[in-house]
């Protein structure tokens, strides 16, 4: 109990190393302790310890699989460690317990968009937003499920509505450069490109060269 009055207390001084190594010696002495293991998992991800992180969520599961939470936690921990199967597999055991929660099913999306999963991501997308429909990230997402889908006359609307939002992402422009592209709206595709590569500004090189090469192949072409 010591140990465990310690953590806490280090947790309130925001010492989180220091919190992390109490729990451990804590939970040496208690290892039934779920809840505080499922907690010490947290701390590890914002330690950017991910895979301890995974390791203490798979201890807790392999008793108690119904935890609150705990699924989609793995789910999130498999994320950031790229195990992409694996993070859709607890998204969807997530989904099956709590059908209703935007934030998973946009989760689960994301996992489906890096997996190339792309009809699939939209179907999350487009739950998300049914459940929140003020929900940037999945905004975001479903354009980009639309534009992999080639897509474009779909996308552009969504990524324009992004786009005219406070702080919008500077990789929007890019897509919506290559949308109007593809449709062969070269003023609209020029404008997109330019505004990209001024909002980027050496942050993306290898698409910073394609949307310059692209612009200047745009303006030989409109002064025709």
């Amino acid at each position: 109990q010591a140990e465990l009055g310690a953590a806490l207390a280090s947790e309130d001084l925001k010492d989180m190393a220091q919190a992390v190594g109490h729990y451990e010696k804590y939970l040496a002495a208690k290892p039934d302790d779920l809840e505080t293991r499922f907690h010490l998992a947290g701390l590890y991800i914002r330690q950017k310890e991910n895979q301890k992180a995974r390791d203490s969520l798979e201890a807790v599961y392999q008793v108690k699989p119904d935890l609150p939470g705990l699924t989609a936690a793995l789910g999130d921990v498999c994320a950031l460690l790229k195990k992409l199967p694996d993070a859709e597999k607890y998204y969807r055991l997530a989904l099956a317990a709590s059908p209703n929660v935007s934030d998973i099913h946009r989760a689960l999306g994301q996992t489906l968009l890096d997996e190339e999963k792309y009809p699939e991501a939209e179907k999350e997308f487009r739950a998300a937003l049914s459940l929140d429909s003020h929900s940037r990230d999945a905004a975001y997402g479903f354009a980009l499920s639309m534009y992999f889908q080639k897509r474009f006359p779909e996308a552009i609307p969504l990524l324009e509505q992004i786009a005219h939002a406070p702080d919008p992402p500077a990789f929007v422009f890019y897509l919506l450069g290559t949308s109007y592209d593809q449709l062969k709206a070269r003023k609209e595709a020029l404008a997109n490109y330019e505004h990209f590569l001024k909002a980027s500004a050496g942050r993306a090189p290898d698409y910073e060269w394609k949307a310059t090469q692209r612009a200047k192949l745009l303006r030989r072409m409109l002064e025709k």
